[in-house]
């Protein structure tokens, strides 16, 4: 009975989730972050898949890779005789290792459409999922001496908590604006001085907010003590 019950709650609750206060809810609401999370990683599995199957590929720099890792394998260790179509290799040699990983896995670099779905399964979501986790696991306890409980540092707690708090004081308005004025000035190719000195702006403003937050706590925890 209990799980019909909560079906049944689930549907009464479903025209409720096509309403713009259910919508701007998600959006504002950092309860809803994990629900938001999911959607977006399964929005951007679709995506990614629909890329892979209906865009047509268009080489940029996947066989240069492989060219410089081929000569890797072939037994050249000198940096400056490792080339490919778009130049010489410049990056790390983690990088070559990966890449000639990739390079055996897709039949020599041949198989690119193997390469595109390896690249879907993206390293920096199963990384904030790790992240998401340790923080979902931290306990923010004082006890009555103000002492804080065997845990992450605060130097730790900051660092995974300091995006989505640190402009908190701010209004929606403000945050969004910031957000959007980051991406517009990163994907300004090729960056100019404009959107050089408006990213700069935009960090001071973020740095600024994490230094609000900073003095807040501060003056809470001299209180306590």
């Amino acid at each position: 009975m209990g799980g019909r019950n909560k079906l049944q709650d689930l549907f009464r609750e479903l025209p409720k989730m096509f309403t713009w206060s259910y919508l701007k809810d998600l959006i504002i609401n950092p309860k809803r972050l994990p629900f938001v999370s999911l959607l977006i990683i399964i929005a951007e599995l679709i995506i990614n898949l629909l890329v892979v199957e209906r865009v047509p590929y268009t080489e940029i720099d996947w066989k240069a890779y492989m060219q410089e890792c081929e000569g890797f394998l072939n037994g050249t260790f000198d940096y400056s005789q490792l080339r490919g179509d778009t130049g010489p290799l410049v990056y790390p040699a983690g990088f070559v290792y990966i890449y000639s990983f990739f390079y055996f896995l897709t039949s020599r670099g041949e198989n690119i459409k193997l390469a595109q779905y390896i690249f879907i399964i993206d390293a920096k979501n199963l990384e904030n999922k790790r992240k998401y986790k340790l923080k979902k696991d931290m306990k923010h306890k004082l006890n009555k001496k103000g002492e804080e409980e065997e845990t992450l540092t605060r130097e730790q707690e900051d660092f995974l908590n300091s995006f989505e708090t640190m402009l908190q004081k701010s209004s929606d308005k403000i945050r969004f604006l910031i957000l959007a004025l980051i991406e517009m000035c990163w994907n300004t190719y090729p960056s100019t001085e404009v959107s050089s000195a408006l990213l700069h702006a935009c960090h001071i403003c973020v740095l600024f907010g994490v230094y609000r937050k900073l003095s807040a706590e501060l003056k809470i925890v001299t209180k306590i003590e």
